[in-house]
């Protein structure tokens, strides 16, 4: 990925209106490269590092920003260190809402590998790194395991957001897509549910105005014990949350239409 210029993203299918950053492969391993569309988004800033590529990015129409980190986590495990502090440093220095996506080349638990040894140290690292700044783990529909080799199966391939992201687009989900020549399986962040049934829930602006609004929030956020990891725990509140306030919104609509 050393010699990537314009033609190269065009060959790849990328449209006239698509900007691109990249970081440079290592020889065969590593490189990143991510693309988006400026009539819709600008580069508000960029991070780049040995494993990252984080670009926070402003939404034309509305102005809305958010950060998005590509990553290629290195395979040995003495550089693992440096690819959690790599991705610290990022958060040190941009507190928009967050999403990580790419091979992190590692699990965050025992159970997302299969044939394979992965050492215990790194993966409570991962962990840690999650439960540290709330990161929800978003399920891919259609895959247990992204990487796969001869009986070996694991999990490294994923998405990670803050819960302030998926308050952006809360309706995200991830599913796997068919793969043929690498033994990573492509996962594909869909934020259009509208396309693939009812239409998403949206937070209105205006409940803000209605008389103890946040307190209502806050009392119902607090009502909902559950137990778990963290991205369990954030992901089953905003559920909860979200059904709390349809209930709440279709009785409001109720009471304001008797007015």
């Amino acid at each position: 990925m050393e010699g990537v210029n314009r033609g190269v993203i065009r060959g790849l299918g990328v449209q006239a209106e698509w900007d691109f950053s990249f970081v440079g492969s290592a020889g065969a391993s590593g490189g990143i490269l991510l693309t988006w569309n400026e009539n819709v988004w600008r580069k508000h800033d960029e991070w780049r590092g040995r494993f990252s590529l984080s670009v926070a990015l402003k939404k034309e129409d509305d102005h809305s920003m958010w950060l998005f980190s590509g990553v290629y986590g290195p395979v040995l495990r003495a550089e693992k260190g440096l690819f959690w502090e790599e991705l610290v440093k990022v958060r040190e220095s941009c507190s928009l809402p967050w999403c990580i996506g790419g091979d992190f080349n590692e699990v965050k638990e025992a159970g997302e590998r299969l044939g394979c040894v992965r050492s215990n140290s790194n993966i409570q690292a991962f962990a840690d790194f999650i439960a540290k700044y709330e990161f929800i783990d978003l399920p891919i529909a259609g895959a247990s395991f992204t990487w796969s080799r001869g009986p070996s199966r694991s999990r490294l391939d994923r998405f990670l957001v803050t819960a302030d992201w998926l308050v952006l687009v809360p309706e995200s989900f991830t599913r796997a897509l068919v793969h043929s020549v690498s033994d990573h399986c492509p996962i594909f962040l869909d934020p259009c549910l509208q396309l693939w049934g009812p239409p998403p829930f949206r937070f209105d602006l205006a409940w803000l105005n209605y008389p103890n609004m946040v307190d209502r929030l806050g009392n119902w956020w607090s009502s909902c014990y559950v137990e778990g990891p963290v991205d369990v725990v954030i992901g089953k509140k905003l559920y909860f949350v979200k059904n709390k306030l349809k209930e709440w919104s279709k009785e409001q609509y109720q009471v304001d239409q008797g007015r």
